[in-house]
């Protein structure tokens, strides 16, 4: 039961909508009709400039922090990591922008650093790295969704972190699918 619970609190913390909400306080403006259309940390930087956009990321990730802070104190480890991963799906389809979101990078980042601290900040440096080296947020969100299980692997091996990795890197990479596109097009827009 306690799977279902923490899954369920962690959902529902993920589906709060930050960006949508800091599109609304600093901008007046619904960022699902302006830009991408996508409610993440690109769009609120594009659409309302970069003191939002920190805002939006630090807020998602919360998102994703504080449901496994919580749920490991309650229900431990690997209740915690399911914790997480329902927030990285509530944060891209969250019930209250009738399941419109982000692409769960930030929530994602939240999660890993809620459990390990030293392989987010190694992922999320490796991740400005190809940001300032490319100025393609979507390349730089591809690359670190493809090495978090590598790196996961290098620093712990075999584990709940691991298997939760695997869901982690699809789904983000999923969620960049139009990124992706124009990657291969060479289209990508540049921030």
């Amino acid at each position: 039961m306690s799977y279902v619970f923490g899954s369920i609190i962690g959902y529902i913390i993920g589906s709060i909508p930050f960006s949508f909400l800091v599109g609304k306080v600093f901008g007046r403006v619904d960022l699902r009709k302006k830009g991408s259309g996508n409610l993440g940390t690109t769009n609120v930087i594009r659409n309302l400039g970069l003191g939002a956009g920190i805002l939006a990321y630090a807020l998602d990730m919360l998102k994703g922090l504080i449901p496994v802070l919580i749920i490991r104190q309650l229900w431990g480890y690997e209740v915690a990591i399911i914790s997480g991963m329902a927030a990285i799906i509530g944060h891209c389809y969250s019930v209250f922008t009738s399941f419109h979101g982000g692409k769960g990078v930030a929530v994602s980042s939240g999660v890993i650093f809620a459990i390990d601290p030293i392989i987010a900040i190694i992922l999320t440096t490796g991740q400005l790295i190809v940001f300032f080296a490319t100025r393609m947020m979507g390349l730089a969100s591809i690359i670190t969704a493809v090495a978090l299980p590598i790196v996961t692997y290098l620093m712990r091996g075999i584990g709940p972190l691991l298997y939760a990795s695997f869901f982690m890197t699809p789904f983000v990479i999923w969620q960049h699918r139009d990124n992706l596109k124009r990657l291969l097009q060479g289209t990508e827009n540049k921030l």
